[in-house]
């Protein structure tokens, strides 16, 4: 029987630091809409890589260090930041070319 999460995670991605793929997972404890975007170090948005809505459990959403245009970013640090409703949490990540 698969456990239903009890709170929100966003757990560190992995690999970090990661060429070029990276796995985001996030655990959540009800049905609802959420969104993951990638910001730089500027709080510029990069690519919104998930918006919808997510059934409670943990869920991985792999990035390819692109943005919204589909080009390759420059090596450095990012933020990733999953938002709900009623939450939100921001974590760093290092993409290495």
């Amino acid at each position: 029987e698969a456990h239903t999460p009890t709170n929100f995670i966003l757990s560190q991605n992995y690999p970090n630091p990661f060429n070029p793929i990276t796995s985001i997972s996030f655990s959540i404890p009800i049905k609802q809409m959420i969104r993951i975007e990638i910001f730089d170090l500027h709080g510029r948005l990069i690519n919104n890589i998930y918006d919808g809505i997510v059934q409670p459990g943990t869920h991985t959403i792999r990035w390819d260090a692109t943005d919204s245009y589909h080009n390759t970013i420059p090596s450095g640090v990012y933020f990733y930041r999953l938002t709900s409703e009623n939450y939100f949490k921001t974590r760093k990540m290092l993409f290495l070319k």
